[in-house]
């Protein structure tokens, strides 16, 4: 997948009280996403081409995919496939959600 070709449909912008290292852990952290997203755990290889997992509660692989960008703790890419019950929804489509982290500017105003 060339990712200077990728054009995003979607791109969702969230501010995050937090510094950028806290923010990778929260997305790389197996200990972290299962206390924060209900149970769900990330599983990542730390490198280019690395694998990346989302387990479900019971232990089954939810979300897989691959590391294509990895610059800690600036810039996460990934492909993202959801993994469901039947084969249809298991050959979804792949995305490729990018994660970026950056101190946000202090406001003008008081």
């Amino acid at each position: 997948m060339n990712l200077d070709k990728f054009k995003p449909l979607t791109v969702y912008t969230i501010y995050i009280t937090s510094t950028p290292e806290k923010v990778w852990e929260a997305l790389t952290s197996a200990k972290f996403s299962r206390e924060y997203f209900s149970g769900f755990e990330v599983e990542m290889q730390p490198k280019l081409g690395g694998s990346f997992i989302v387990r479900a509660p019971d232990g089954s692989e939810h979300i897989s995919g691959e590391v294509f960008e990895y610059d800690p703790p600036r810039k996460l890419t990934v492909t993202w496939n959801v993994n469901g019950p039947t084969s249809s929804q298991s050959s979804a489509p792949r995305s490729s959600p990018t994660r970026s982290s950056k101190p946000a500017k202090p406001s003008a105003s008081r």
